[in-house]
C-alpha cells in the first residue's frame, strides 16, 4: 500500500506539472484555480507539520502576510529583484517565527491555538493603521517576476498579467519542493522526534529531547514556507490589502488539512484541491453553493473522520468484496 501511495503521488505530480499546461495552456481561469489551490495546499501542509508535534495552529496566515509584506517592501522600497525577495521573504518569516516562538510556544493545546489566532488578527489590524506598509489601502503596482537570461538563452520567461502559465510552473515548483522537504522530514529521525513529542512531550523530555527547541524549529520551518507563499501571492496579484489576510484564511487552511486527512502527507493537498474545485464546479448553481459545500464538509467529517485520504484504507476490503462476486468479473478478479 505504501508503494502504491508513493506511485500515485508521483503520477499525480507528473500530471500536475506536464499534462495540465498542455490541456489548459490558453485557459487562464483554470490555471488560476490551480495556482490558488497550490498556494493553499502549501500552507495546509505547514498546518500538518505543526500538528505532528502536537500543536494546533490558526496563525499560519500571519506568516503568509509577513512574507507578502516583506517581499513587497523589499521589491518596492529597496529595489530587490523578485528572485531574491522570494527566498528572503521565507527567511524573514522564519526569523519572525523564531522570535515570537520563544514566548508563544510556552503555551500548548487550546491556549496556543487561540494565541496564534490573536496574533494573526493583531497583525492584520496593525497593518491597517501603519502607513509605512500602505495602511488600509495596502500595496499596489508590485513588480512581476523578471525574466532570467543566460547569454541568449532564456532560463525563465517574463511574467505578464495576461499569461498565467509561468506562475503555474513557479507555484508547482514550490509545491513540489514543499512535498519533497516535508516527506524527508517525515522519514527522518527529526520526524520521529516530532511524533514522539506529539505522543507524550513529558516522556520525550525525560529521554533527553529538547521539546521546546524542536517546537520552535518546526514553527520556523512552517513559517518559512508560508513566507514563500506570501511572496508569490504578492507578486502574482501585484496588489493586496491587510484584509487579504483574514483569520478566516487560517481557518480554511486548517479545515482543508483535516478534510483531506491531516495524518497523511497528501491529505492537505487532496483537501485543498478537492474542496476548491468542488466550489468552482458549483458556480452554475451559486444559490446553493454554500449549502452544498457545507454539506460536503459535514459528510466528510461524519463518515471519514480520517479525511478523504483515509479512503485508501477501504480499497483492499472493497477489492476483496468485488473478488467474491460471482460471474466472469468475479472469477477474473479472483484469478488476479
Amino acid at each position: 500500500m505504501k508503494n502504491f501511495r508513493l506511485l500515485a503521488i508521483i503520477v499525480l505530480l507528473v500530471l500536475f506539472v506536464l499534462v495540465i499546461p498542455i490541456l489548459f495552456r490558453n485557459d487562464n481561469y483554470i490555471l488560476h484555480v490551480f495556482i490558488m489551490a497550490s498556494e493553499i495546499s502549501i500552507v495546509a501542509l505547514t498546518v500538518r507539520l505543526m500538528y505532528i508535534t502536537g500543536e494546533f495552529t490558526f496563525g499560519q496566515v500571519a506568516f503568509v502576510m509577513f512574507g507578502a509584506y516583506s517581499s513587497a517592501l523589499l521589491a518596492t522600497k529597496a529595489g530587490v529583484p523578485f528572485w531574491v525577495a522570494l527566498p528572503m521573504a521565507g527567511i524573514l518569516s522564519a526569523l519572525f517565527a523564531l522570535v515570537i516562538g520563544f514566548p508563544v510556544l510556552r503555551l500548548k493545546g487550546t491556549y496556543f491555538a487561540i494565541l496564534t489566532l490573536i496574533i494573526a488578527e493583531v497583525m492584520c489590524q496593525a497593518a491597517r493603521v501603519w502607513d509605512f506598509v500602505g495602511g488600509d489601502t495596502g500595496l499596489e503596482n508590485l513588480p512581476r517576476p523578471d525574466a532570467i537570461h543566460i547569454g541568449t538563452f532564456t532560463l525563465i520567461p517574463e511574467f505578464t498579467a495576461i499569461d498565467k502559465l509561468p506562475y503555474y510552473y513557479l507555484i508547482a515548483f514550490l509545491l513540489i519542493l514543499t512535498i519533497v522537504v516535508f516527506r524527508r522530514i517525515d522519514r527522518s529521525p527529526l520526524g520521529a522526534t516530532f511524533r514522539a513529542i506529539q505522543q507524550n512531550d513529558t516522556l520525550a523530555a525525560s529521554i533527553g529531547i529538547n521539546v521546546r527547541w524542536h517546537r520552535i524549529l518546526v514553527f520556523s520551518i512552517s513559517a518559512f514556507f508560508c513566507g514563500l507563499v506570501g511572496s508569490f501571492y504578492a507578486h502574482y496579484m501585484t496588489v493586496f490589502y491587510p484584509r487579504s489576510f483574514s483569520v478566516w484564511d487560517s481557518i480554511t487552511y486548517v479545515l482543508y488539512a483535516f478534510l483531506g486527512g491531516i495524518g497523511y502527507l497528501g491529505g492537505p493537498i487532496l483537501g485543498s484541491f478537492g474542496m476548491i474545485w468542488l466550489w468552482e464546479f458549483m458556480h452554475p448553481i451559486q444559490k446553493f453553493q454554500p449549502m452544498i459545500f457545507a454539506g460536503a464538509i459535514v459528510m466528510v467529517i461524519l463518515f471519514l473522520p480520517g479525511g478523504l485520504f483515509s479512503l485508501e484504507k477501504f480499497l483492499p476490503s472493497v477489492a476483496a468484496q468485488i473478488g467474491k462476486m460471482s460471474g466472469p468479473l468475479g472469477k477474473k478478479l479472483r484469478r488476479n
